[in-house]
């Protein structure tokens, strides 16, 4: 994968624990936090170190792919692809800071990320897991061309401090799909 994307509005450079501070006050949110599985709250900064410690770590792995997602340079979000072990899927997750909701970013965002993990790592399948009580990411990802399993999951959440119902989605990239170029309605936040 290469180390910076860019798409027509944004700009995804690498992930560094310099983030850590943005990454607290926009994802340590009630918006934000409980769609994802790994943030707490509160999310102090220094749990956002932590955070992006374990992230770049797997990193250097060769498990995951984070990226910050800029607009005119300041972070609104994050995007990753990542592998749980090494031998399973490719997995996208996701953030947006609420005040960048409903412009088309995750959409553009992911679509880079997508189209690099094709070109670069010769990705065939990705999925994605989403808290079903985000339905603004589950839209988002079928836009993709993603397709929903009929079965649902029970995923914990540290935001929530319970499991909550989640939905399996798996975008196969050699399936023909059209995806939507048009600013939609935006997520919240990925789950896992």
């Amino acid at each position: 994968m290469k180390a910076t994307l860019q798409t027509d509005r944004l700009v995804l450079r690498p992930l560094t624990l310099g983030d850590a501070k943005a990454f607290a006050l926009y994802a340590g949110t009630e918006d934000v936090a409980p769609m994802t599985g790994s943030v707490p709250l509160p999310f102090p900064p220094m749990s956002a170190e932590f955070w992006i410690t374990r992230k770049l770590a797997a990193a250097r792995m060769g498990m995951s792919h984070p990226y910050v997602i800029t607009l005119h340079g300041d972070m609104i979000g994050m995007i990753d692809l990542f592998k749980r072990n090494p031998d399973g899927p490719l997995e996208i997750g996701y953030s947006l800071a609420k005040k960048h909701w409903n412009n088309g970013y995750s959409t553009e965002a992911c679509r880079a990320v997508i189209d690099e993990a094709r070109d670069s790592l010769g990705a065939t399948r990705i999925v994605a897991g989403v808290f079903a009580d985000n339905p603004a990411s589950i839209r988002l990802l079928l836009k993709l061309g993603f397709t929903a399993a009929k079965t649902h999951e029970e995923w914990f959440s540290m935001a929530r401090m319970e499991k909550a119902r989640g939905v399996n989605l798996t975008l196969d990239l050699h399936a023909p799909h059209t995806i939507a170029h048009t600013p939609g309605s935006e997520p919240r936040m990925s789950a896992k």
